[in-house]
């Protein structure tokens, strides 16, 4: 097809000219923009908005050559409101369109907030449901509260046995005690301190240790016991006022495995919040650990 074929074919009122495509050639070849080899031209125009829009026209070419969605979308935009400009159809909505647009604005914020609300009650609900069967979670914040607290205690009766200026020591005994340390705690040591060294312009001295880390660390010790006496108790409360008691105790088993489990996985990928991510992973695998007891045992029993 000749190039004066194809504005031919472009300029018939039968064609939709829809497309930017489309309405670019159009306006091209109205112009006389449009050259033998289907290139663009340079613009000689005394209208800026035409000289503006073979500008744009080659612009969003390239943008589409290097795959820029979000320009070609944006200069899609203002080409459209030259072209209307130009034909005398100023791209204005009417007072019907401003008031359907508006209603359809509100109607959809209304969902989105009704949406939010449904959502933020089943989080509520679900984070409920994590708790409804708390022995398990206190057993694991036993677990890691008391071996804490056993860890901590070892670490510092060795380093007050070192001499006080034995910082290799020191340092040694750093690295040994950080393995046996519960990932609850060994996250937030190490995005404090990632190192076992000596610390540059530090004074302190080999065989003193740090007094408000060792009392909060036997705290944690007692509270972990304390805790783990109340799941037991919980556990047990549980299992004896059951319809079937053989169902709550291997229901309790699991949430207590399953605690035990989610809290390890948790803590081990929370780093420098890794107490939290250990208690969430805790709750979960206590809920989820009560229902597969509870389940197995309704497949092996009945």
């Amino acid at each position: 097809m000749s190039i004066q074929a194809l504005c031919d074919w472009l300029k018939s009122p039968i064609q939709p000219q829809k497309s930017i495509l489309v309405k670019q050639n159009v306006f091209l070849c109205q112009n006389n923009f449009l050259k033998k080899d289907n290139t663009m031209a340079e613009a000689n125009s005394n209208d800026p908005r035409e000289v503006e829009l073979i500008g744009l026209y080659k612009t969003r070419d390239n943008e589409i050559k290097r795959g820029n969605q979000l320009a070609t979308a944006m200069l899609d935009q203002r080409i459209e409101n030259l072209l209307g400009q130009l034909d005398g159809e100023k791209i204005k909505p009417s007072h019907k369109t401003k008031e359907k647009n508006e209603n359809q604005k509100e109607n959809s914020e209304q969902y989105m907030g009704e949406l939010e609300g449904k959502n933020l009650d089943g989080m509520s609900e679900y984070l409920i449901s994590l708790g409804e069967h708390p022995a398990g979670p206190l057993l694991n914040a036993n677990r890691f509260l008391v071996e804490g607290a056993k860890v901590r205690k070892a670490y510092v009766d060795e380093v007050s046995k070192l001499k006080p200026f034995d910082y290799d020591r020191r340092s040694y005994l750093k690295l040994k005690y950080r393995k046996p340390t519960p990932n609850e705690f060994l996250g937030p040591i190490k995005e404090y301190r990632e190192g076992t060294g000596r610390r540059k312009g530090s004074v302190g001295r080999a065989h003193v240790t740090n007094p408000t880390v060792n009392k909060l660390a036997s705290a944690g010790g007692h509270l972990g016991r304390g805790l783990g006496v109340l799941g037991v108790g919980l556990a047990a409360k549980d299992i004896y006022e059951a319809e079937n008691r053989r169902r709550a105790a291997l229901a309790n088993a699991f949430s207590t495995g399953g605690a035990i489990v989610g809290g390890l996985g948790g803590a081990a990928i929370g780093g420098p919040i890794a107490i939290g991510t250990g208690i969430a992973g805790s709750l979960a695998g206590g809920h989820y650990g009560y229902d597969l007891g509870e389940y197995l045992h309704d497949t092996l029993y009945e």
